[in-house]
């Protein structure tokens, strides 16, 4: 293999891990925090009902 195409392979495989590097860190995050039985702080729910007087 010549040197360009190893050059030119080496830069599309960095090209690649950096583009889906976001997608593939947020599902490991998802992932981790159904695993550790954690809830999104988004979506929190309240058990009981609050007094607001």
């Amino acid at each position: 293999m010549d040197s360009f195409a190893e050059y030119s392979m080496t830069v599309k495989n960095v090209y690649r891990f950096f583009h889906n590097s976001a997608v593939c860190y947020n599902k490991l995050h998802e992932m981790k925090t159904v695993m550790s039985g954690e809830q999104d702080p988004r979506n929190v729910t309240s058990k009981e009902p609050e007094s607001f007087r």
